[in-house]
């Protein structure tokens, strides 16, 4: 009997250690260049099955951007002053780098940095240019280098702009004349409001093409405050301003206030670190 219970004693610590033996668990890491970039591969053995699982590295986007086609217009107006949308082509071109906050989170920050347009069609009075009923205008448009931090929201954009004038001109386009080149020193380092979506249209393992809509409020306004050349409202149909302090004090000095939107794409290449 005493020979049965050392026998039954000796089963059950074999079984113990073997199903130890069955559960041990082992970790093998190591870096596997055979996919050109080091990616991390921890190999491990749960019940004598190997399970091995791979991690991407960290993905810093690093490119360039340009505006396709862009439109705006100037959102407040002073007495006897109207505006209309302009439109034109290229409006901006510049770098972009987007860091997402951990390796494959879908929010992901964003800066924007490059020359930057901005415009309106102003229709001065009434009979501006030998026209009537406000048919008659001029094409306003101001460059700045600008500096646009966002937040990007699996593809929603959400920024602020730096607006630093680089040069401001107001033309007729009916007249064959040279534009008329604003004071720059009238003009102030501007902010504007930003929102708009990211869509990736192509992808691969060196980079991905994005097209890029995005509006914008310049809040700030384009001018130091009581340069804007129409500020000032007119007081008839041909364009006549106040020219004493009463008249003036009856009026609100406006800005140039811009609102718009562009259409653009951007490239950006993948840094794995």
């Amino acid at each position: 009997m005493r020979g049965i219970l050392l026998g039954l004693q000796m089963l059950a610590m074999v079984a113990v250690y073997g199903n130890a033996q069955d559960t041990t668990e082992t970790v093998r890491d190591f870096a596997d260049t055979s996919h050109g970039e080091p990616v991390y591969i921890s190999s491990r053995q749960v019940e004598n099955k190997e399970i091995t699982t791979y991690s991407e590295p960290y993905t810093l986007f690093v490119g360039a951007q340009v505006g396709i086609v862009s439109g705006a217009v100037s959102t407040e107006t002073a007495e006897r002053r109207k505006a209309n949308p302009d439109f034109w082509f290229l409006p901006t071109y510049g770098a972009v780098i987007t860091a997402p906050i951990s390796n494959g989170s879908r929010i992901r920050g964003r800066l924007d940095a490059g020359v930057w347009t901005t415009g309106t069609r102003n229709r001065p009075y009434e009979f501006y240019g030998g026209t009537s009923n406000y048919e008659g205008y001029f094409v306003e448009r101001y460059t700045y280098f600008t500096i646009a931090p966002y937040v990007n929201l699996s593809g929603i954009l959400v920024g602020v702009g730096f607006d630093f004038p680089l040069k401001g001109e107001m033309w007729n386009p009916k007249l064959d004349v040279d534009p008329h080149v604003v004071d720059r020193s009238t003009m102030k380092v501007a902010m504007d409001f930003r929102v708009g979506g990211s869509i990736t249209a192509w992808e691969t393992d060196l980079g991905i093409l994005n097209v890029e809509l995005l509006a914008y409020y310049m809040f700030s306004g384009v001018y130091v405050d009581g340069k804007y050349p129409y500020g000032v409202g007119a007081t008839d149909g041909r364009g006549t301003v106040p020219t004493n302090q009463v008249e003036l004090k009856n009026q609100t000095f406006k800005n140039m206030i811009p609102a718009g939107a562009q259409l653009g794409i951007s490239y950006q290449f993948k840094l794995g670190l």
